[in-house]
């Protein structure tokens, strides 16, 4: 009788422990973010991550109180195995857990016991008073290995670059120009660049090793450099598999930059010899270098992009067209005017109507020419003002050049109106006689008065001079005026501008008695 009621025990147990669990995916108990057990079945309402999650919590607060004498102990107990902390029913083993993992519930138990062990054990070693000073100086002396770290690259590369440079240096030296400015500059920033780059992937390396470490120090961030350690191996397989994908098509697009940037180099190199006179070129002005240089560095740059998109990665793609679309309309709605001054800048160089330290007029612009742009002209006026214009407001106007004969030196001219009473003659030697009386003024070509025009009531005289080399145009200009005043004041000659219709018969001129009258003072 007893041997069947044990039978029929066994069989009801088996049963029940046969028909509860029901399979759930897997779950993981952890402690303090490390996998500790893994839990393949729920219990009636309970879930896998539910018993997961339970166990978690109750490991958590074994592993913040103060330890118990018996520890872990694995227990059977009817159907069940149960883990224990002392008098803490903590996890339970039951018949599908040992199922799934393929081993008795005993053992299964037992297992847990010692994992649990395991992970409080190693979670109140990791948070002791001694392993967070500890973790705290590592991380201190890992940042400051990696401040020196860099600090040691950057001094490296700059004493490399230095030797670098007198090497190159000392190989030129006697050879031409041409092969020295293409040896020394480009070969000197060829290896600047790839000492530059050295330097960044190995900055990259230690800011990377250093930040690992920090985390992994640490057991709150120890799953956080774990996640970045994998999401960096996962980036760097895939960009490893695209650049090699992708390399021929790289390739031909640096080989065609590089040209076309050489290219440029070497034509701003020539540009450079032919504005300084270096180089000279029959029926070639040296102002023109500047905007030559540009215009076919444009179109150095234009070729090469033209060559290289169809092998750029991505060009292909929708969102790589929809951008250059969208830049394309950029260019297009704002150019207008940009192309308008470009245009107007290069017909300003070739058409030569003024060069950089002319005497220019421009509109109401008077004044020198600083510099000639392919967008805007700037001009310097007597009063030490710089004025900036759109080189298409430049075109568009009349534009008077002082300085066109450049042997003659610039012109400065004074003009009167005198009246038909008084002889042309006379009025000629006053003008000269004033032109004599004024400095900074060229002896050759000499001063020279024109009759300009028959008047209602007057005639037009002009004085015109040279300025001699150095002199201040608008200095002389205002001397010579003065003089022109003194001149016919002395002789009694009356100046008619603007003319008279009807007048007292006194004469209009100021006599030489009257010339410093208060407050002036006599300078002489």
């Amino acid at each position: 009788m007893t041997t069947v009621r044990r039978a029929l025990l066994a069989s009801l147990v088996f049963l029940c422990t046969a028909a509860s669990p029901t399979p759930a995916p897997t779950a993981i108990v952890e402690l303090d973010r490390h996998p500790v057990i893994e839990i393949h079945w729920g219990f009636k309402t309970l879930t896998a991550e539910d018993r997961a999650r339970r166990i978690s919590t109750l490991l958590v607060q074994i592993a913040d109180a103060p330890p118990v004498p018996t520890g872990f102990a694995a227990t059977p107990s009817g159907p069940t195995v149960d883990i224990t902390y002392g008098k803490q029913l903590v996890a339970s083993v039951y018949a599908g857990d040992a199922e799934a993992e393929h081993e008795t519930q005993e053992e299964l138990g037992a297992q847990w016991a010692s994992a649990f062990t395991s992970g409080v054990s190693q979670y109140r070693d990791d948070h002791s008073l001694s392993q967070r000073i500890s973790r705290l100086a590592l991380t201190l002396l890992t940042l400051a290995i990696v401040v020196l770290a860099l600090v040691t690259f950057g001094r490296i590369q700059g004493s490399l670059s230095r030797r670098l440079r007198d090497a190159v240096q000392k190989r030129t030296e006697g050879r031409s120009q041409l092969v020295a400015f293409l040896e020394e500059y480009h070969l000197v920033a060829l290896m600047d660049a790839l000492l530059g780059i050295t330097r960044l992937v190995l900055s990259l390396a230690v800011l990377y090793a250093g930040l690992q470490i920090g985390l992994s120090l640490f057991p709150s961030t120890r799953p956080l450099a774990d996640a970045t350690s994998s999401a960096l191996a996962a980036f760097l397989v895939n960009f490893g598999q695209s650049f090699l994908k992708q390399l021929p098509g790289l390739l031909f697009v640096a080989i065609v930059f590089v040209v076309a940037y050489y290219v440029v180099r070497i034509l701003r190199f020539l540009s450079d010899r032919v504005a300084a006179g270096t180089i000279t070129i029959a029926g070639f002005k040296p102002q023109w270098a500047s905007t030559t240089q540009w215009l076919l560095a444009v179109a150095v740059v234009i070729l090469a992009l033209l060559i290289a998109f169809p092998y750029i990665p991505g060009s292909k793609s929708p969102a790589f067209q929809g951008i250059s679309i969208f830049v394309g309309v950029l260019v297009s709605l704002g150019s207008s005017a940009l192309v308008a001054n470009a245009l107007a800048g290069i017909m300003l160089t070739y058409i030569g109507a003024f060069e950089p330290g002319d005497r220019v007029k421009v509109g109401d612009v008077d004044g020198e020419v600083i510099k000639l742009g392919l967008l805007t002209t700037r001009f310097r006026t007597r009063l030490d003002q710089i004025i900036t214009l759109a080189n298409a407001n430049v075109l568009g106007q009349q534009i008077t050049n002082f300085d066109a004969d450049p042997p003659k030196g610039s012109v400065v001219t004074s003009r009167v109106g005198i009246g038909y009473d008084t002889p042309w003659r006379q009025v000629e030697a006053m003008m000269q006689l004033a032109a004599t009386r004024t400095g900074g003024l060229a002896a050759d070509p000499a001063p020279e008065v024109l009759t300009l025009s028959l008047n209602s009531f007057d005639v037009t005289y002009e004085l015109v001079v040279h300025l001699a080399p150095g002199a201040v145009w608008f200095a002389v200009q205002s001397a010579l005026n003065r003089n022109v005043l003194d001149a016919f004041n002395e002789f009694n000659v009356q100046i008619m501008t603007p003319a008279y219709v009807a007048d007292s018969p006194d004469l209009k001129v100021v006599r030489p008695a009257n010339w410093y009258d208060a407050p002036a003072k006599k300078t002489e």
